[in-house]
C-alpha cells in the first residue's frame, strides 16, 4: 500500500442494541466512542464482522477468524504521533503524496475500465484547469482537489489528523 503507516483505513458501524440508543448517542455526540473500527486489512477475505462493543475487537465471517485491535481515538493517536516523527515533509508534499496514490490507484499502470475510473479522469481535467486559474498554491490546489475528486467517487470520507501549530 502506497499509504503505508500514514493512513488508517477502516470501516465504521455503530455499536447498539436498540434504535432509541442510538439516537441518545448521535444527539450526546457519542457515536464514534460507541462504534466498532475494523481495519479493512482485517475483513479482507471476509464477508461480516461480529461484534458486540466498541473498538476494533470482533470475528470476521464466514471462516471465523478472531481480532483484537484498539480504538479508533488511540489509533489516531498513534497515527499523528508517527506523522510528528516525519520531519523535512511540508503539508503540501504530503498532500502531493496522497494525490498521486489516489492517482495511481485509480489510473495506474493497470486501469480498471469503469465509469468511476473515466468519471476520474474526466474530473481530473477539471481540477487541473481550476488549479491552472489560480494565482497562487496551484500544486497543493491540484493535489487538493484530486484526493476530494477520489473520496467523493469511492464514497469514502477522507479526514485529516494531526494537531494545528
Amino acid at each position: 500500500m502506497a499509504l503505508k503507516r500514514k493512513a488508517l483505513v477502516c470501516y465504521a458501524c455503530p455499536v447498539f442494541h436498540k434504535e432509541a440508543m442510538l439516537h441518545k448517542l448521535i444527539i450526546n455526540a457519542r457515536l464514534v466512542e460507541h462504534s466498532t473500527f475494523p481495519d479493512v486489512a482485517t475483513l479482507a477475505n471476509h464477508e461480516a464482522w461480529n461484534f458486540s462493543s466498541p473498538g476494533a475487537t470482533g470475528v470476521a465471517n464466514p471462516e471465523p477468524t478472531y481480532s483484537e485491535g484498539s480504538g479508533l481515538l488511540e489509533r489516531l493517536s498513534t497515527l499523528v504521533e508517527q506523522g510528528e516523527s516525519d520531519e523535512g515533509t511540508t503539508p503540501t508534499q504530503e498532500l502531493q503524496s496522497l494525490a498521486d496514490a489516489a492517482r495511481q490507484s485509480m489510473l495506474g499502470e493497470e486501469p480498471q475500465n469503469s465509469s468511476v475510473a473515466a468519471q476520474f479522469a474526466d474530473g481530473l481535467l477539471t481540477v487541473e484547469r481550476i488549479a491552472s486559474d489560480s494565482a497562487e498554491n496551484q500544486d497543493a490546489l491540484l493535489a487538493y482537489g484530486t484526493v476530494l475528486l477520489f473520496a467523493h467517487l469511492n464514497r469514502v470520507d477522507w479526514l485529516v489528523a494531526g494537531r494545528w501549530g
